[in-house]
């Protein structure tokens, strides 16, 4: 039998079609380290760098990163103005008079103007624990839209961003803590999570974790745990996701909550008023049904008499004096402004279970589902087999 090739590394000779498995497992765990630092987003700077949106607005600030303290302008959709007033914000990065920029506003996020740099600590002493962070990454770069485009960038289509109207406490030139009631007819969107950078990082790391799973093999105890660490990354990969694209999702999923609640409240009476008189039009129908039937059994029973009397006497001696028949209920009706239309809708009613067909009847599934998780298979029911399809949970530390 001819002898493998083989190689040498700094952990000694090795067949080179199998690779040496200390290089290999050095390699997955570098590999692991980094996925997790996705994963796990432990850093300061991650945590600010992994969502404007998401940034608690009573979040103190990090000691171990350094801030800078500047002064912005809201700017408003409104009156296409900045605010008069300046407020007071920490800035990861550092900015420059003039600068574009994100801001964290209550639960949501705005758009403001640098007005000031170096701003000196001692101004914000009486309100320090209040002062947000302004995240890094949070400057428009020239010549992207924003808030200011119908002044500034009239001539771009926006990119990231999906507007719909809103008069917000910015957009008002009012402070966030001053600002009471407003009436919301706006919002904010971001669009695109495609081109989110943190997603495509986690994304990357997921692609590669998919690659581990699929050539994984599980041989020793060794094994499943390397694989248990790959579950505990995967959840917090999954976790990250999540987090992601609710950031994405929550501010629409909540207007269009409330957008329609509002139309629902607007459409009721509409609802009520056409259900209203749909029924009373099938009520109108349901009696001029039930009247030409007493009619006709009227009729055949003075028919059936008048038979009878001519069988036995070989004449009528009276006239039969049938009823009037009301006319069928018209299906349709029209008029200058439209038609009405009456289809047959035939549904059903179980009226005795045990006559019907086996064929129609359908189990239990949640009675059998709760004698599964009770009894497993101790409990025999004709028919049935109970079975176990064990489930890997993962919990992380």
């Amino acid at each position: 039998m001819q002898e493998k090739a083989k190689g040498n590394c700094k952990h000694g000779t090795f067949i080179l079609t199998d690779g040496c498995t200390q290089c290999i497992a050095e390699a997955q765990k570098k590999a692991r380290q980094e996925t997790a630092e996705i994963a796990g987003v432990p850093e300061p700077e991650a945590i600010i760098a992994e969502s404007r949106e998401s940034m608690p607005m009573d979040q103190e600030v990090p000691t171990s990163l350094e801030l800078y303290l500047v002064k912005v302008r809201y700017y408003s959709k409104t009156t296409e103005e900045l605010s008069s007033r300046e407020y007071t914000y920490y800035s990861v990065d550092p900015l420059n008079v003039g600068d574009i920029v994100t801001v964290p506003v209550k639960d949501s996020i705005g758009t403001a103007k640098v007005s000031s740099i170096d701003v000196q600590d001692e101004e914000i002493a009486s309100f320090r624990d209040k002062v947000k962070i302004i995240p890094t990454g949070s400057v428009t770069p020239a010549g992207e839209e924003t808030l200011f485009s119908r002044t500034e960038f009239p001539q771009k289509e926006a990119e990231d961003t999906l507007t719909i109207d809103i008069d917000t406490p910015q957009d008002m030139g009012l402070p966030p803590d001053d600002f009471v009631e407003v009436s919301e007819l706006t919002a904010v969107v971001k669009i695109a999570p495609e081109e989110d950078k943190a997603v495509i990082a986690i994304h990357e790391k997921s692609l590669r974790l998919e690659h581990y799973a699929k050539v994984l093999v599980l041989s020793s105890v060794d094994d499943v745990k390397r694989a248990t660490n790959d579950l505990s990354i995967i959840t917090g990969l999954k976790k990250a996701i999540e987090e992601k694209r609710r950031e994405y999702t929550q501010p629409i999923n909540e207007h269009l909550k409330a957008v329609n609640e509002a139309f629902k409240t607007l459409t009721e009476p509409l609802i009520n008023a056409n259900k209203l008189t749909k029924d009373k039009m099938l009520a109108y129908d349901a009696e001029v049904t039930r009247k030409r039937q007493e009619q006709e059994a009227i009729n055949r029973k003075r028919q059936e008499a008048a038979d009878m009397e001519a069988k036995l006497k070989g004449e009528v001696t009276e006239p039969v004096n049938l009823v009037e028949v009301t006319p069928l209920a018209s299906k349709s009706v029209s008029t200058d402004m439209g038609t009405v239309s009456k289809t047959d809708c035939w549904k059903y009613e179980v009226i005795d279970f045990t006559l019907l067909p086996n064929e129609f009847k359908l189990p239990d599934t949640v009675m059998l589902n709760s004698i599964a998780k009770k009894y497993h298979n101790l409990k025999e029911i004709p028919g049935v087999r109970f079975f176990n399809d064990p489930i890997i949970s993962m919990r992380n530390r």
